[in-house]
């Protein structure tokens, strides 16, 4: 068996502990890339920029396709490795060992967190 078509992507974060692709039923292919977030629709095969954070903030860790366009900002104090969407709940799963449930219609975001020190982790 072959592949029918290997994308690029030099600047993927080389960490398999990290969500850095998510498909969508759109069939959109969502890739982090270093500090940018990208396109590829498999229809068409093309590619396009979602977004690009300033290198100095941080490197893109986790994506996830969202029910609809939202940005949660201050709600994670470590680095993010899990994100899963459940309607409009999103849980995230830190670096840190903490897990937290965000509710997007919240105004006040996070709504539980859960933190166990994980003795696996080491």
């Amino acid at each position: 068996m072959s592949a029918e078509r290997t994308l690029d992507a030099p600047d993927i974060v080389d960490a398999h502990y990290l969500n850095l692709l998510d498909w969508r039923s759109a069939n959109v292919l969502l890739i982090a890339l270093n500090n940018t977030v990208c396109l590829w629709n498999a229809a068409n095969w093309s590619t396009s920029e979602l977004v690009t954070i300033d290198d100095d903030i941080c490197t893109v860790t986790s994506v996830s396709w969202a029910p609809d366009v939202r940005t949660l900002r201050g709600t994670r104090q470590s680095r993010v490795g899990s994100l899963e969407w459940n309607n409009n709940i999103l849980t995230t799963g830190g670096m840190d060992g903490a897990i937290m449930n965000n509710d997007i219609r919240a105004r006040a975001y996070t709504v539980s967190s859960f933190c166990a020190p994980c003795k696996w982790w080491k």
